[in-house]
Formats: structure tokens, sequence, C-alpha cells
């Protein structure tokens, strides 16, 4: 019964550290976010009739391998940078040089994530090179570009 006991306060305080340091992180980045991001700071973003109107094919994939968990596409914060009306847009990266938010940064980034990474963000996405098909990779660019 002990055991029990133990494994389950080790478990609950496991889950106060990971709440913690979630909460850390989206405090820190939030005022990255709202600085690089004008949808965040002004509170404008798209409806969501016009966000699912947009590239149906591209919505599936974007949620059926998790992007949505990092990337939002109505400018709200999130873990990585929000691709509401970045493409099109010239970005920052975490160097200092500027890249065009174009399609082939698009792909780049979804196959080799750290190549040209963002600043104010954590590297932690993985690469999707092998997980998603060539058809999948073109609903996903599309999909992004429907959101500027």
């Amino acid at each position: 019964m002990k055991t029990v006991v133990s494994t389950n306060r080790m478990f609950l305080g496991s889950m106060v550290l990971v709440v913690a340091v979630t909460a850390a992180l989206v405090a820190a980045v939030l005022p990255l976010a709202r600085a690089h991001h004008p949808a965040i700071a002004t509170g404008v973003a798209p409806p969501i009739a016009q966000v699912r109107g947009h590239g149906p094919a591209g919505a599936r994939v974007f949620v059926a391998k998790g992007c949505n968990a990092c990337h939002s596409v109505d400018g709200s914060p999130r873990v990585g940078p929000s691709l509401y009306r970045d493409f099109g847009t010239t970005v920052t990266l975490d160097t200092g040089a500027t890249v065009a938010m174009d399609e082939g940064y698009i792909r780049e980034s979804i196959l080799d994530p750290r190549a040209k990474a963002r600043p104010g963000y954590p590297a932690v996405m993985p690469s999707f090179a092998g997980l998603v098909k060539p058809r999948e990779l073109d609903a996903l660019v599309a999909y992004i570009e429907s959101l500027r």
C-alpha cells in the first residue's frame, strides 16, 4: 500500500511540475509573440468559419499531424509561432537574418525545423521528414498560404 501511495505522490508531483513549466513557458513566450504578431497584440483574428473554409485537406492534415498543438491559425500564442497572416511576409530568424515566408520556407521548416528557426520559440519541433506524404505536405503549404 505504501508503494502505491508513494507512486501516486510522485505522479502528482510530476504533473504539478509539468503544469508549472508549461505556465512559465507560456509566460515567457507570450510577450515575444505579442511583439512579433500584430494579430495577438490587436486581438484581430479571422472568423472561425473563414479559417475552416480554407484548405480543408490541409486543415485536416494540420490537425491529424498535431501541428495545431504548437501553432495557432488565429494569431493566438502557442509554443511555436502562429501561422496567421505570415505567408508572403518576411520573417526574422534566430540568427538575425530574414527570409520570405513562402512555400519553400514552409516545406523546409516542416522537414527540417531547426534549419531556419524563429527567435523566441523553443527548438522542440520534430522533423516531419518521412512522416508526411508529398500530397500532405502540399496540402499543409496550401492551408498555411490560405491563412494570409
